[in-house]
């Protein structure tokens, strides 16, 4: 229901002034409206800023209107201080509603019921009769009937009814929210509870005023006082837990929260109390900490189980680790044994290269040695002949001379000789700058060309081939150089080599009517150099290919292999390089060993590019 009706006890006669006092009563009432249904607070600014501009230019227009001469100065001067007045009244009550004010209700609606009977019936109607008087001197102090009635008659009923409609609609909320709610006046003395207390307790209202504290737990009396007392001298807001007793005789726990409540937001009239039953959460609370204490212990429990077979587990690897290590030195010795294998038959295979162009350089050497003795002594002749100027040279002389000595054989022979034993010289160079190359002693990583590496570990292993094989080489003139350490790298295509070999081996025998073929290629794929080495030999089943990288597999026979050359490749490339490693085999068609690895670039332009 509206705060105020407009009734004809309000009118003064001056109809621009009473259509803007229509007005005035329309706007309070919405504002009232709206401060009553929590209506949002754009829409309360809209209306106080619509109220008080409003109520400016009502007042402004008053004001011109009392402006003339003939007015009467001390109404004119008191009507404009009620208006100045008022405005600071309606500006503070602004700043109130802007900084959040929760009294902002019956702030502005005291403000503004005071106004409207001191105000609008008071002064208002005084400044109507000064124009009465002033517009008919023979009527002052006549006034019809009903024009002077009291408004208080009209608006006080309106005002306890919007008061009572107020309270019902606070006890309806409270009684509609499931929570218990209480409130205490100055005094500390609790004055109001709501429907839920009195049904929780069993208690009507006026019993729980007296008895309420009857329905606290014993032991939670002290520390509900102790909570209240500090809110209340304090004017500070709290929360507590307590136990309250229920009207079946059984507790249950209360969360309560309590702050204090003013009126215009600076009087203390006592606090305001809401609790929530949380019986459920305070046992699920102890559930779970027990459910905890008993997860802790078997935790503990299962700790100590974990402890001693981690302790177990930690013996067990000790000796799993000492068997590795043994295993390791059983299998680093054999790999040496290996390698040393590897050298002696290189050597072997290098010092036969070698021996053959040195067995015709020293041939052709004795042979040169010998011409060399023959054109001496046929030079001391000619010599002879020359210095006895007494004996006649005669051709006859001569041409023996030349017969002994079989000049034509020599001029024909030397030069052969001769050439042949530069060729020997420079292939017993070429292999001794592969042997050179290939076993440089290199424990970091380089860049390798991986060409020229491959070239030096062919030629040092051609007698591990050539008895068997032919080789060819395909290899990428523009592969760029590979970040590796070069004698690993040798000794995969060096066991590569020698597998293929013996794979050809099995199959053209002593090599003596036909030979095989071992093809190695080179090419760079996006960022990977590809080394291929396939072979003409017996080939490999599928069982063997699964096993060809497990130490110590080998399908050689006794005293030929450790079964280390393609795990040891396998390490290498794998392991080492981050490369990958893969065969291709079938059986009678031959096998493809495939390496890859990653193009990488040297950590500083100043490392060395190595063979």
């Amino acid at each position: 229901m509206p705060i105020f009706e407009w009734d004809d006890c309000y009118r003064v006669d001056i109809e621009s002034v009473d259509e803007q006092h229509q007005q005035l009563f329309d706007m309070i009432n919405r504002l009232d409206e709206g401060l009553r249904t929590g209506s949002d607070d754009t829409l309360i600014v809209d209306l106080l800023e619509q109220l008080f501009d409003y109520t400016k230019y009502h007042f402004a227009n008053e004001e011109k209107m009392m402006a003339q001469p003939s007015f009467d100065e001390r109404i004119f001067d008191l009507h404009k201080a009620e208006h100045a007045i008022f405005i600071d009244k309606m500006v503070a009550a602004k700043k109130a509603h802007e900084e959040g004010s929760s009294r902002l209700s019956g702030d502005l609606m005291g403000v503004l019921v005071s106004w409207l009977i001191d105000h609008i019936v008071g002064t208002d109607r005084r400044m109507a009769d000064e124009f009465q008087k002033i517009r008919n001197p023979d009527r002052v102090n006549q006034v019809e009937p009903g024009k002077q009635s009291s408004p208080s008659g009209s608006v006080a009923p309106n005002l306890i009814a919007a008061l009572r409609e107020s309270q019902d609609r606070f006890k309806d909320l409270t009684d509609a929210v499931p929570a218990l709610i209480w409130m205490t006046g100055s005094d500390q003395e609790r004055q109001y509870f709501d429907r839920q207390w009195q049904e929780f307790t069993g208690f009507d209202l006026a019993a729980l005023r007296a008895k309420w504290r009857d329905c606290l737990h014993p032991d939670d009396h002290v520390g509900v006082e102790a909570g209240l007392v500090k809110a209340h001298t304090e004017r500070t807001a709290c929360d507590y837990r307590y136990r309250l007793r229920r009207a079946d005789g059984k507790y249950r726990w209360i969360h309560e929260s309590v702050v204090p409540r003013y009126v215009k937001g600076q009087e203390f009239l006592g606090l305001v109390g809401c609790g929530l039953d949380v019986t459920n959460e305070m046992k699920a609370k102890v559930i779970l900490e027990r459910a905890n204490e008993t997860l802790e212990k078997e935790v503990a429990k299962r700790t100590r189980q974990l402890r001693n077979t981690l302790d177990e587990l930690n013996g067990k690897n000790t000796e799993l680790e000492r068997a590795n290590e043994e295993l390791r030195i059983a299998q680093n010795s054999l790999v040496q044994s290996e390698k040393m294998k590897s050298i002696g038959q290189l050597a072997a295979g290098v010092a036969h290269e070698i021996n053959t162009p040195s067995q015709y350089i020293a041939d052709n050497t004795r042979f040169l040695q010998e011409a060399y003795d023959d054109i001496s002594v046929l030079i001391d002749k000619m010599n002879g002949l020359a210095a006895n100027s007494d004996v006649p040279v005669k051709s006859e002389v001569i041409q023996k001379a030349l017969e002994e000595v079989d000049i034509e054989f020599l001029r024909k022979e030397i030069p052969c000789a001769i050439g042949a034993s530069l060729d020997g010289v420079d292939q017993v160079t070429r292999i001794v700058k592969a042997l050179k190359d290939f076993s440089r002693p290199s424990n970091d990583k380089e860049d390798v060309i991986l060409n020229q590496a491959i070239d030096s570990t062919i030629t040092v292993a051609t007698n591990e081939w050539s008895s068997v094989a032919e080789v060819e080489v395909d290899l990428d003139p523009a592969l760029p150089a590979v970040f590796c350490q070069r004698a690993e790298f040798n000794q995969v295509i060096l066991n590569a080599l020698v597998n293929s070999a013996y794979a050809i081996g099995q199959v053209v025998g002593d090599g003596l009517e036909k030979k095989g073929r071992i093809t190695v290629s080179t090419r760079q794929v996006d960022d990977v150099a590809e080394i291929c080495i396939a072979d003409t030999g017996c080939g490999m089943s599928p069982d063997v290919m699964a096993k060809a990288f497990d130490p110590f597999f080998t399908t050689k026979g006794v005293g030929d292999g450790m079964g280390q050359g393609l795990s040891t490749a396998y390490a290498i490339v794998v392991d080492k390089h981050g490369g990958t490693i893969a065969l291709d085999s079938e059986v009678g068609q031959g096998t493809r060993l495939t390496i890859r690895l990653p193009i990488e670039k040297a950590a500083s332009a100043d490392t060395p590019v190595a063979a």
